[in-house]
């Protein structure tokens, strides 16, 4: 299954979410459309639950007004055809980028998109992925911190990639232990845009 945005351009008040679905990842064909009213959908993300249903993250921009506001979605789905109706998730302005499952519970870091809170990332965690809590209401405060990814390894360990576009605009390598309320940082050196990452077998972790 595959979710991309569908828009007339990379910033434009119009946005849509293409689903697509393959059973052998070269002949695909398209399974949903999910749209919202005026508001302009952007980056979904997918995640499959603990109870097996396919989950779809992206935000909703309200384009047209200014200053822009942003709201993360949730849709869910048990075939990548029929949707449930969308619930807001997590704070107003506090774009959730990424979901990752631990332990049956669902972590997100979100990153202010206002100017008042554009230095300042905060990392969530849900157990029903419709009420989000802070669980480090600041996560990251310098240099625009943004996109992020997160990995749990065997042990408990939590890592991140995270995004920055502000000063030396380097990324930043994130990693806690359990309660994941305390992490350590080291610079990357580098920018980094759109972070992913995953655990291949054997353990090494491949970054993008």
């Amino acid at each position: 299954v595959c979710a991309f945005r569908e828009a007339s351009r990379h910033v434009s008040p119009d946005g849509a979410i293409r689903v697509i679905t393959s059973r052998d990842g070269k002949q695909w064909s398209s399974a949903a459309r999910l749209s919202l009213p005026a508001l302009a959908l952007r980056a979904p993300k997918l995640t499959i639950t603990p109870r097996g249903e396919l989950m779809l993250t992206p935000a909703a921009a309200d384009r047209p007004k200014e200053p822009v506001s942003h709201q993360s979605m949730v849709w869910f789905s048990r075939d990548a055809r029929q949707w449930s109706e969308p619930v807001k998730a997590g704070e107003l302005n506090f774009w959730l980028w990424r979901v990752q499952w631990h332990k049956g519970l669902a972590y997100s870091v979100g990153y202010g998109t206002t100017n008042r809170d554009s230095d300042l990332a905060r990392l969530y965690r849900s157990a029903d992925v419709r009420t989000f809590e802070p669980l480090v209401p600041r996560l990251f405060t310098e240099g625009y911190p943004n996109e992020t990814s997160m990995l749990f390894e065997q042990d408990g360990t939590a890592r991140m990639l995270l995004r920055r576009d502000r000063g030396t605009m380097t990324g930043q390598w994130g990693t806690s232990r359990p309660p994941y309320k305390e992490w350590t940082w080291q610079d990357m050196g580098v920018r980094i845009g759109g972070p992913h990452m995953l655990q291949i077998p054997g353990g090494r972790v491949i970054g993008v």
